[in-house]
This record gives structure tokens, sequence and C-alpha cells, in this order.
């Protein structure tokens, strides 16, 4: 069962393989800026709302039939490429817009005799891109 997807990285539960992810948040944000005024408090102005960022951790576990390097260079190709792609909860994206992979962390747990990662917490990062060329309704 598909639980979530971004780019070609299918997160999902079956009888042979676990990719999941937990702790997802999801930041929104306005942009604000202040302006100076002599003996008085800053003037915030508003300027329209910011980018949804979001930020989670996928489990990579050979025991739960992932190869942790093999999604790790998907992550690592994703992330050099700097393509924009939907995230998609079950079969709907979560935006309008796109998300790029802005940057991940990875927390290798378990690493056998040979040096080989069998266990990888990798937590992403990504920040919404808003395509200024797309026509607004």
């Amino acid at each position: 069962m598909k639980i979530a997807s971004f780019a070609d990285i299918a997160f999902e539960v079956s009888e042979k393989k676990a990719l999941v992810f937990r702790n997802f948040e999801r930041k929104r944000s306005g942009r604000w800026e202040d302006h100076d005024v002599i003996a008085q408090k800053p003037v915030p102005e508003f300027l329209g709302p910011g980018q949804d960022e979001l930020t989670f951790e996928a489990v990579l576990r050979a025991e739960l039939g992932i190869n942790p390097a093999k999604e790790l260079k998907k992550l690592e190709k994703i992330v050099e490429k700097g393509t924009a792609y939907f995230f998609m909860l079950g079969e709907k994206p979560i935006s309008k817009n796109k998300f790029y992979l802005e940057s991940y962390t990875e927390s290798h747990e378990i690493i056998d005799n040979k040096g080989n990662s069998l266990g990888v917490v990798v937590t992403l990062n990504l920040r919404e891109y808003a395509n200024p060329n797309k026509k607004r309704r």
C-alpha cells in the first residue's frame, strides 16, 4: 500500500518491503518586513505568503526489504539535480505547487562488519517551489 511519494521514491508498506516515514512536519509562514521609524516601534508590512517547508524522517532498513545505499543514491541525485516534484500523500498532491529537496541528513544506525549500512534514518528538508511564470487563478 502506497502511503506517499516524492520524485521516484515511494513510501509504502507491502509483504515484501516497508519504506516508511515519521515525524512529518509542515511549516507555513508569511513574509514580513519591518520598517524602522525613528523613536517608535518598527512598522511591519506583509509582503505575501512564504514558502511551505516539509521535514520528515525516512526509515531505510535492510530487514524491511529496503536497500539503504540504493535509496541514498536516489536522494543524492534528487538534491544535486535541483528538480522540483509534487509531494503526494496517498494519491493527492499536498499542494498546488511542487517541492524541491533542499537538504537531507543521514544517520547510519546499523552498520555490518563489512561497512555496509543496514539501517539509516534520513531527515529530509523539502521547500515549496512556487513558479512565478505559472498563471494564478
